[in-house]
């Protein structure tokens, strides 16, 4: 499942909240890859995905999260931006992302924050078939090549991995997180065919 565009998050009083729930039956695959997410000035947004896999299911499930309108000089003027991932498999919770960004209390820029990056992409990808050690490494090959970014890849205790990326635009992240989702097939591809 793909956008067609940013994620416009107007200005508002009272805030603004989606809930997202997907349940993947055995043996399915979801991808989710949208593109960034723009909180406008003063705009509160609230969102809470929770998905379900069964056995043998392939996720990739990805977020950008902007600093707002920088052509407005709206550079973290947005009042709230808090999102929830919850992903079970066989309804026993695996992991749990919660991104709160709240610049009139937190400033962003700061050390443990964004550290004076501007944009922040999450990637999560849970795949029972894929060799988490050697995707890693392709991960990271991959970032290391790539410039003016920060980024992190962790594995987790079910056969997955966290991708966490700071940059300073959306589209070069979004083409990253694309670009990653499908190197899972090409490697796939080549590990089937030796």
């Amino acid at each position: 499942m793909h956008s067609q565009s940013y994620q416009r998050l107007f200005t508002m009083t009272k805030g603004a909240a989606q809930e997202m729930e997907i349940k993947c039956n055995a043996n399915s695959s979801f991808t989710y890859l949208p593109h960034p997410s723009v909180p406008h000035k003063d705009s509160i947004f609230r969102a809470k995905n929770k998905i379900y896999l069964g056995n043998n299911c392939k996720l990739i499930w990805g977020e950008i999260i902007t600093c707002g309108r920088t052509l407005k000089d709206e550079v973290f003027t947005f009042s709230k931006y808090h999102n929830s991932t919850e992903i079970f498999l066989n309804h026993r919770l695996i992991i749990k992302e919660n991104i709160v960004m709240q610049p009139s209390f937190i400033n962003p820029s700061k050390m443990g924050q964004l550290e004076g990056y501007t944009h922040q992409a999450s990637l999560i990808i849970i795949d029972e078939t894929i060799d988490t050690d050697f995707f890693t490494n392709v991960v990271n090959d991959y970032l290391q090549q790539q410039i003016e970014i920060s980024f992190g890849v962790s594995t987790t205790h079910t056969n997955g991995i966290i991708i966490r990326i700071l940059g300073y635009k959306g589209e070069p992240l979004f083409n990253y997180l694309n670009h990653i989702a499908q190197l899972t097939k090409t490697i796939k591809s080549t590990i089937y065919a030796t």
